[in-house]
C-alpha cells in the first residue's frame, strides 16, 4: 500500500475488504470544494470495507493510504458468503462497526472542539503505534488533508513542538523524540480513542 493510494471514492462500490498488516489507511469527509478531513484511520488491527460483509455494497468517504504499509484483502463477495457459512464472521465484523462509529464519535468532537496543535500531537501518536516507530513518513500537505486545515497551521503547529523538543522535522518526515511529553501536549481524546478500541501509543 503506497503511500497516497486511493482505495475508494464515496458512492464507488467496494469490490474487496483489506486487513492492513502494516501503515495506516484514512476515511476522509470530502467536500464540494475539495477540502477534506479524517473521520476514522485503519491500521493493523482493523480492515477497510467492513461494511460490505454486512451488505453496505458502496464507500461512505474516501479511503486513502496515508502510512505506507502492505495488506491483504478478500472479495466483498467472498466475506458475504463465508459469513453466511460461519456467523462468528458476521458478528465480528458487526463489532468493529460498532468501534469505528465510536471512533466517529470521538473525532467529530475533538475535530470541532480542539486546537490544531492537540489534534496534530493525538495523530503523530497513533502514527506511531501504527509504525511501531518514531519515524512517521508525512508531509504537511498530507497532514493537512487528514486534519482538514491550511499547511500553514500545520508548519506553526508542528514548529512549536519542535521547538519544545518533542519532534523533529526532516524533509517528509516527523520524528517524534519525546513520546511522554507529546502525550501530555495530545487532547483528551487519546485516551477517548483508547476506550473506543483504537490502539494508542504506550507511554515508554
Amino acid at each position: 500500500m503506497q503511500q497516497g493510494t486511493i482505495l475508494g471514492e464515496p458512492g464507488k462500490q467496494i469490490d474487496h475488504l483489506v486487513f492492513p498488516e502494516s501503515g495506516m489507511i484514512s476515511l476522509l469527509a470530502v467536500m464540494s470544494d475539495g477540502r477534506s478531513i479524517e473521520t476514522v484511520s485503519i491500521g493493523r488491527d482493523g480492515v477497510l470495507g467492513s461494511t460490505a460483509g454486512l451488505g453496505v455494497r458502496s464507500y461512505s468517504g474516501r479511503a486513502v493510504v496515508y502510512l505506507p504499509g502492505t495488506g491483504l484483502r478478500i472479495a466483498s463477495s467472498d466475506i458475504r458468503r463465508l459469513g453466511k457459512e460461519h456467523p462468528v464472521i458476521q458478528d465480528t465484523l458487526i463489532e468493529y462497526v460498532e468501534n469505528l462509529l465510536r471512533q466517529m464519535f470521538v473525532n467529530a468532537g475533538c475535530n470541532a472542539l480542539h486546537s490544531i496543535e492537540l489534534r496534530f500531537s493525538r495523530w503523530l501518536l497513533r502514527a506511531c503505534d501504527r509504525l511501531e516507530s518514531n519515524f512517521v513518513p508525512m508531509t504537511q500537505e498530507l497532514l493537512s488533508q487528514v486534519l482538514g486545515v491550511r499547511r500553514a497551521s500545520i508548519t506553526e503547529a508542528a514548529g512549536h513542538l519542535e521547538v519544545l523538543g518533542l519532534i523533529r522535522r526532516s524533509r517528509g518526515h516527523i520524528e517524534v523524540i519525546d513520546r511522554i511529553a507529546l502525550h501530555a501536549a495530545s487532547c483528551e481524546c487519546t485516551a477517548l480513542l483508547k476506550i473506543a478500541g483504537e490502539p494508542v501509543t504506550p507511554l515508554s
